[in-house]
């Protein structure tokens, strides 16, 4: 719906509101006369078959990366798991990358924030193996008033507070809020090593961060501290090979996934409004 024609539907309700108090609404006969402009009914078949065939696009390559995943992490099990060997080193976390907490910049300071830069929290993370976007975002003065807390792209973020154990990669370049641990791995090798690995240890996590407070956190000093049972350099460049064909494959899907759905939504209100028509053949 266009936002003219939004505005005039809204006219029309508050014109035809009931009563006095505060719960006033419009008597549901006075939509008997509302008129809306319709497509025909075979170019509305035909906005429905565009709009579906996007969505089951969508759905697919979701369906994908479900399926790509789940066999990373079956080979990660197979491997380091059920093949675990006593003589592999048992290494702290920290050892396999620089661990970044992250911090809200001052919000006191407008310019900080509704730019490009990610500006990753917990509710970003959820159902994703790469976040591209976020809800809250920083400029590039945001960014480099805390230059300390950013962190390349495909860092492993790992939620630490509250809701403890969420693990997702950064797309691009960004930053955290404070309930977020990163670990920036030393060695390319290690990326998805680590990131199968903190997925296999949300029960871990969470017992960790039970520390009798009314909220789960696990600092930052205990996080870096987890002890990992690491394999040898040739088992870790064997898997890192093997599985990251499959995390490029993600990767590749989520960007389409993004495209396909900016068209869907730009697409939509013009199909309603007839902006854009649909050739019927």
């Amino acid at each position: 719906m266009t936002s003219s024609r939004w505005n005039e539907v809204r006219d029309f309700a508050e014109n035809n509101f009931e009563g006095t108090s505060g719960r006033q609404r419009v008597p549901k006969n006075c939509f008997d006369n509302l008129k809306l402009n319709l497509p025909s009914l075979s170019e509305q078949t035909a906005i429905a078959s565009i709009l579906s065939s996007l969505d089951d696009k969508i759905d697919l390559l979701h369906r994908q990366n479900k399926t790509q995943e789940k066999l990373a992490e079956t080979l990660f099990r197979q491997w380091f798991v059920e093949e675990a060997e006593e003589s592999w080193e048992v290494v702290k976390l920290e050892k396999l990358g620089k661990i970044i907490c992250g911090k809200t910049p001052s919000k006191k300071n407008a310019d900080y924030f509704n730019g490009d830069i990610p500006f990753i929290k917990i509710p970003d993370m959820h159902d994703k193996t790469f976040v591209f976007d976020s809800v809250d975002s920083l400029t590039e003065k945001g960014l480099n008033s805390q230059l300390n807390k950013t962190i390349p792209p495909k860092s492993i973020c790992v939620s630490c507070i509250a809701t403890v154990g969420l693990v997702v990669m950064n797309a691009k370049t960004s930053q955290t809020n404070q309930q977020i641990n990163s670990i920036i791995p030393t060695k390319d090798i290690y990326r998805y090593f680590i990131y199968l690995k903190m997925l296999t240890m949300k029960d871990d996590l969470l017992a960790m961060a039970s520390g009798g407070t009314a909220t789960d956190n696990l600092n930052t000093g205990d996080f870096s501290k987890i002890n990992i049972s690491l394999p040898n350099e040739n088992q870790l460049k064997k898997f890192h090979e093997t599985v990251n064909p499959l995390f490029e494959k993600i990767y590749t899907n989520q960007t389409q996934i993004r495209t396909l759905t900016q068209t869907r939504d730009t697409l939509l209100p013009k199909l309603m409004s007839g902006e854009v028509r649909v050739e019927i053949v």
